[in-house]
């Protein structure tokens, strides 16, 4: 809860680059640890129940980061036109829109938005594609009882509902602000996404 600001990440790409790295270096510990906690206890496949082992805690992980590193990697992509024509940043208006700086925050957003909520969703689908048979079947597996943290609260029978919802919000709030900010076309968009997935 307190302002990166006072942690001395004042500009735009410092906050997103610490918003990127933090999350990924917790999963990283934690499945080392998990790792580590298996080869320890002899395993015999010691990679893979290290793995399966450490994500129901990665599962929710990702499911927080996810809103928190998208929303600041889509801020790159949003600038506001002053009187005299140059446009500045809205996330850290030291930023001048065009500028090699401004370059150099969208590709770190693009970065951050190809790992996280592009990432994330790819790993989800994967995982459910990987354990459909057994969700469906009611018939668990290491890995379905592993993913319950994504699909215990749905029947069988809407197993990709929250996957399904999940790229709605990252097209209609995030990929959206890229389409003709603040125009008509930019809401038409979002409406008819909306009503092909209603």
């Amino acid at each position: 809860g307190v302002p990166l600001q006072c942690l001395g990440l004042e500009s735009y790409q410092q906050q997103l680059l610490t918003t990127m790295i933090l999350p990924f270096g917790a999963a990283v510990l934690l499945v080392l640890g998990f790792l580590v906690r298996s080869g320890c206890a002899n395993d015999k496949d010691w990679l893979a129940a290290g793995l399966l082992a450490s994500l129901p805690w990665l599962l929710p992980l990702s499911f927080l980061v996810f809103p928190m590193v998208s929303s600041a990697a889509f801020r790159a992509f949003s600038c506001e036109e002053f009187d005299g024509g140059r446009s500045f940043l809205r996330a850290d208006y030291a930023v001048e829109c065009g500028s090699d700086v401004h370059r150099f925050a969208k590709s770190l957003a693009w970065l951050g938005i190809l790992l996280y909520p592009v990432g994330i969703l790819a790993l989800y689908t994967g995982l459910l594609w990987a354990a459909r048979h057994a969700i469906t079947a009611k018939k668990p597996t290491a890995l379905s009882k592993a993913l319950g943290f994504l699909v215990r609260d749905f029947e069988p029978e809407y197993l990709w509902w929250e996957l399904l919802a999940a790229w709605k919000k990252l097209v209609l709030l995030g990929f959206a602000v890229l389409f003709s900010p603040g125009s008509i076309l930019q809401l038409v968009i979002a409406f008819v996404i909306s009503l092909v997935l209603l």
